[in-house]
């Protein structure tokens, strides 16, 4: 009885090791890493290509993420002097 609930605690608890991301999915994006090739099937393909080009919310993300570097880079550069450089010619008609 005693193995049995030590096998039935190992394989409840060992589910729940963290297992670091397989090399070639490591530090890239969901889409960057293409991970639905691994099915090898055109439908698929086609179907995560429509989704990820047709959705509205990734869009929104990707333009509020422009404007918050945008912004980002605006107040940064407050730290910076400024510099103005004016040129003045005055022409004297002598007569």
């Amino acid at each position: 009885m005693n193995r049995f609930l030590l096998l039935v605690f190992c394989m409840f608890f060992g589910g729940c090791a963290h297992h670091p991301a397989p090399a070639p999915f490591a530090n890239k994006t969901p889409y960057e890493s293409r991970w639905w090739h691994v099915f090898r099937d055109p439908l698929v393909d086609q179907l995560v290509h429509e989704m990820i080009h047709n959705n509205v919310d990734i869009k929104i993300a990707h333009i509020r993420l422009e404007k918050a570097q945008t912004i980002h880079k605006k107040a940064l550069s407050s730290l910076w002097p400024d510099v103005t450089i004016v040129s003045k010619i005055n022409h004297i008609k002598e007569g």
